[in-house]
């Protein structure tokens, strides 16, 4: 995972230095790399059966393609809020904690006293479903503009009709500088 987000990162940058990309772009494809990945790796654990090596295999590639997701939604706090983004990242965090103490509740009620291949199939598939419902409302919704919330007292950019905040205000602008490059 920690390879493939470095080189995923840079490969990222690259693209969205030389304009080939948007940023909005660049954390849809992310997250789709990012999260899409790993959930076809746990369809194809249903199909492992009881074979270790390729199981293990499947698991790596699956766990290393959920490198993307630093380009991806780890990045979008900073997008939507850079005065805040420490304070959503720790808000979505706390809330992605929860499948954390949940899904072994789960596990365990699936598979207590049932340890075959068709409950852990059943598992693998509840966790395809949480992959599935929260990249497609995350893809649905993002934005990568900054949020109007950002700023508790927005200054208004002479001659504009947006807002910027005030830090990016501070910084004095050369000619032919746009709000694209902030």
């Amino acid at each position: 995972m920690w390879i493939f987000s470095v080189v995923f990162g840079g490969i990222a940058d690259r693209l969205l230095d030389a304009g080939k990309i948007s940023n909005l772009a660049i954390r849809k494809i992310s997250m789709s790399i990012g999260v899409f990945g790993p959930m076809l790796g746990l369809i194809a654990m249903c199909f492992v059966n009881c074979d270790g090596a390729l199981a293990m295999g499947v698991l790596c590639v699956a766990v290393g393609l959920n490198g993307a997701v630093y380009s991806g939604f780890m990045s979008s706090h900073q997008d939507l809020s850079p005065n805040l983004a420490s304070s959503l990242l720790g808000l979505s965090n706390t809330v992605a904690t929860i499948p954390g103490f949940v899904s072994p509740v789960v596990t365990g009620s699936i598979t207590d006293g049932n340890e075959t291949l068709s409950a852990w199939r059943t598992v693998f598939l509840i966790s395809v479903g949480t992959y599935l419902v929260s990249n497609i409302f995350y893809l649905v919704f993002i934005s990568t503009d900054i949020q109007p919330w950002n700023e508790q007292n927005p200054k208004t950019v002479p001659g504009q009709n947006y807002e910027l905040p005030s830090v990016l205000l501070d910084h004095e602008m050369e000619e032919g500088d746009t709000k694209e490059r902030y």
